[in-house]
């Protein structure tokens, strides 16, 4: 895996992650599980931030071993990608279950995939979008200020 496309991964990663955030700050408060899915997704941008098991610092240490760690990093991540997206489908069940209780698994699949497309499309507009800004920052040289 060549670290351009581990750091666009991640940058990917880390988009949905806050997409995930600011989207679980929008649902009603009844919603089930909300303090579970704010807490695993917190980690999950957590462990995306974090430097020090990302296998990009040079170390002395074998290429070998700096690929093992980076693929066991990728498969943690990966891991807790799917255990937030669980948890999210459970508390969606479980929220329109409550409201209409009649609802069938193909109804709330056929939903699933419709977000799904939604979000994805969301997520690649805005990683266009601060791409071209990186890429005018780069090539005027004005950045914004720093808070």
């Amino acid at each position: 895996m060549t670290e351009k496309f581990e750091n666009e991964k991640r940058a990917e990663q880390f988009v949905k992650a806050h997409f995930r955030d600011i989207m679980f700050e929008e649902l009603p408060p009844n919603f089930p599980s909300m303090r579970n899915l704010k807490i695993q997704n917190e980690k999950l941008l957590r462990m995306i931030r974090s430097e020090k098991d990302s296998g990009t610092m040079l170390v002395a240490r074998s290429i070998k071993k700096s690929r093992k760690e980076v693929g066991q990093r990728a498969a943690r991540i990966g891991q807790q990608i799917r255990k937030v997206d669980h948890l999210f489908e459970k508390a969606c069940k479980e929220f329109f279950r409550a409201k209409q209780p009649k609802m069938t698994n193909a109804w709330i699949q056929e939903w699933k995939a419709g977000f799904n497309k939604t979000f994805d499309a969301r997520v690649r507009e805005t990683k266009a979008l601060a791409a071209k800004e990186i890429t005018k920052m780069k090539t005027t040289g004005e950045f914004p200020p720093h808070k």
